[in-house]
């Protein structure tokens, strides 16, 4: 139970010695005024209704009435003096600093104590003035009175001295508020957001705007701003159209927070960016957007924004006309993470384009391009179907667990999109047929990814690869399907130029074998006097078609030159790869290759050039000399270089070896095979030829 103390029942008032003021004067007038000569109204009850004459008289020390102690009462503040019976001052005041009945002290004048260890002093306005609330500028919060004079006051305020600003009840607006200082931070916070579908409960934050104009807004960040809001609603008295009206405009470098918001009414959905934006590392958290136009919104190219995270975002409207045709338009935004993101609602008309991905360009010197990652995302529209789900220009987007693609992706400028961890369902028998790609440069990977439906013809078409993607159908057992594994076309490593489909022929009759042309470890591409274009020609599978990847690689010992520089090259099945060119600083040596294209076509053999780059300075000499050569086509393509020589040769001649340099462990399988006759002969002590022993008669 709480203890309560005794109060005494009526004010005491002493004179100069001390003691209770017997026959003194009390007077009560204007505050900040001298009480005699400017009186005011003193009553005996806390109605007003018994007026009391001035002055009061007292009797042992209290206000009398009738010989009766009595409390006095006014209905303003008042300045006081009181006089002994003599006509000397015992005390006075200019201005009221208690009030019975309604007591007022001054907040300066009460001190606070917080609780815990160490805990210091302070008054009670200190404590008081830590959190700003609009209410303290005047506002009524009504939701009906207009409380835009009292919100500016309020946020001006809290931006000029660092203070948060409190906003609880309904504080409707006629117009917005600028803030355009440079380096400053605003916190709004509310009391909670409106819950669907109750979205006028009481106990919850709403700032209102209520303008039809299209210009209207509720914040105008012009400065270098950081900007945080958390638990409050923002809402538009009108009905979204196609008109402008705007949550927060961001005009400046900044960082923003939207924690626990929501979003009604309003045109552009949550953040409308334009005219030069740059943000970083900014974030909109457990927010809701109803009845809007556009969640995200861009005017311009201007946009610029690196880091943009959302998580757990709910959307729910129905879309109808609007110039731009852009439900979340992320286009300026690079290095975005979002997790549980459901776009939904209705659409009114056709050409709509619910998430759009692109740079516009930004900082194009440096290449830089969109990435994104996608975790959990929802895209259901009813009425009129979107024309794409999702549109990227170039970057990298990768999305887990996509619920929506069916309405279309679009691809362009080189863009790449990792779908991963998606169930296609049953609705079509490729998915592919969800995306269009502009070009051979785009690519969609299917990762992890499930099709309900006992088809595999999801696997011939150009511009997709397939990891770990499994199809089946209800009672059928499933498949495994990839086209990603790197496959081999040919490989040499020493010895007989040979593959599975028999001797390859060369492109020109100065590449053979070194000076033995049956067994030998290094193939030799002659110089042809100062100029020189050699090509090896080499056969292709006929299911390699225009997209895939091939690589060669190779170890070679580059002729002896000086100035200019040496090219290795391919020719004639590509124009999607690089040209390596070797300068004379590494004349003669050693040097590893790894020549990568992507085919522009379905060739039936593969180039590969050994020529002169720009024009040697002195005669060049010697030869290409190439130890190891091999050709793959795939995605994962190994790209480990072969050791200098083969530790050992495998080859085939219809008998051992009698010429040429031979290592212990060299083999020789026989080509011309019969009863009684040795399988292979393996060469046991090295040398020229060395000593070769029969491995097994058949």
């Amino acid at each position: 139970m709480t203890t309560l103390s005794i109060q005494p029942p009526y004010p005491i008032i002493t004179d100069i010695d001390g003691q209770p003021l017997e026959d003194g004067y009390i007077w009560i007038g204007v505050a900040n005024l001298p009480p005699i000569g400017n009186p005011i109204a003193v009553y005996w009850d806390a109605a007003l209704t018994q007026p009391a004459a001035l002055p009061i008289r007292t009797r042992g020390g209290y206000p009398v009435n009738s010989g009766t102690p009595a409390r006095l009462y006014v209905n303003s503040d008042y300045s006081i003096q009181v006089q002994n019976k003599n006509g000397s001052v015992v005390y006075s005041a200019p201005a009221a600093t208690e009030r019975y009945g309604a007591l007022i002290i001054s907040s300066a004048d009460i001190s606070f104590l917080q609780a815990g260890s160490g805990a210091v002093v302070r008054t009670a306005q200190s404590k008081l003035r830590d959190v700003v609330s609009v209410k303290d500028f005047g506002a009524v919060g009504d939701g009906v009175a207009d409380d835009t004079v009292a919100f500016q006051n309020a946020v001006t305020y809290c931006v000029a001295n660092g203070y948060k600003l409190y906003v609880p009840g309904k504080i409707r607006i006629t117009q917005g508020v600028t803030l355009s200082t440079d380096y400053r931070a605003l916190t709004i916070i509310g009391e909670t957001y409106s819950i669907e579908p109750n979205f006028s409960s009481a106990g919850q934050s709403q700032i209102i705007l209520d303008s039809a104009s299209a210009a209207s807004y509720f914040l105008n960040i012009t400065g270098r701003t950081y900007l945080s809001v958390r638990d409050i609603t923002f809402t538009c008295a009108q009905a979204a159209t196609s008109g402008e009206r705007k949550a927060i405009i961001l005009n400046a470098n900044l960082k923003f927070i939207f924690d626990n918001v929501a979003f009604e009414n309003v045109d552009r959905f949550a953040i409308y960016l334009e005219n030069g934006c740059y943000f970083q590392t900014s974030a909109l958290r457990d927010c809701q957007f109803r009845n809007n136009g556009n969640m995200f919104g861009s005017a311009s190219n201007a946009l610029k924004g690196t880091g943009l995270r959302l998580d757990n975002i709910q959307c729910a409207s129905i879309l109808g006309n609007a110039t731009t045709k852009v439900f979340c338009d992320l286009r300026g935004v690079r290095d975005i993470v979002a997790d549980s993101v459901i776009l939904e609602g209705g659409i009114t008309q056709s050409g709509w384009t619910i998430l759009r991905l692109d740079v516009l360009g930004y900082e194009t010197e440096y290449s830089r391009t969109t990435t994104a990652q996608f975790f959990h995302l929802h895209i259901e529209w009813s009425g009129v179907a979107p024309a794409y789900a999702v549109q990227q220009a170039g970057g990298t987007v990768c999305i887990y667990d996509a619920i929506g693609l069916p309405y279309g992706y679009q691809l362009t400028s080189s863009g790449r999109a990792i779908i991963q961890q998606t169930d296609f369902g049953e609705s079509v028998t490729d998915p592919t047929t969800y995306f269009s790609l502009s070009d051979l440069k785009c690519q969609v990977i299917f990762r992890d990814c499930t099709h309900r439906w006992p088809d595999n013809t999801v696997l011939g078409t150009d511009g997709f690869v397939f990891e770990n993607f499994m199809l089946g159908w209800s009672g059928e057992k499933p498949r495994t399907l990839s086209n990603t594994a790197a496959f081999l076309i040919f490989k040499w490593g020493g010895g007989i130029w040979v593959a599975e489909g028999g001797t390859i022929p060369f492109g020109a009759a100065t590449v053979t074998n070194s000076t033995d042309a049956t067994y030998q470890r290094k193939l030799l591409v002659a110089l042809n006097g100062a100029t020189f274009n050699t090509i090896i020609s080499i056969p292709t599978p006929s299911s390699l078609k225009a997209g895939d990847v091939v690589a060669a690689r190779m170890l070679v010992k580059l002729p002896t030159f000086s100035g200019g520089s040496i090219r290795i090259t391919r020719s004639g099945f590509t124009t999607n790869g690089d040209d390596l060119y070797f300068p004379d600083s590494l004349s003669g040596q050693i040097v590893p290759v790894f020549l990568a294209s992507v085919l522009d076509s379905s060739p039936t053999s593969l180039a590969y050039v050994f020529n002169q780059g720009t024009v040697p300075s002195g005669s060049a000499s010697g030869s290409f000399e190439i130890y190891s050569f091999a050709v793959y086509a795939g995605i994962n393509i190994p790209k480990p270089i072969s050791p200098l020589y083969p530790p050992i040769i495998t080859t085939s001649a219809s008998a051992a070896p009698t010429t040429g340099t031979w290592a212990v462990g060299d083999r020789v399988f026989n080509s011309a095979p019969a009863i009684g006759q040795p399988k292979s002969f393996v060469c046991t002590v090295a040398g020229t030829p060395g000593t070769w022993v029969s491995e097994g008669n058949l």
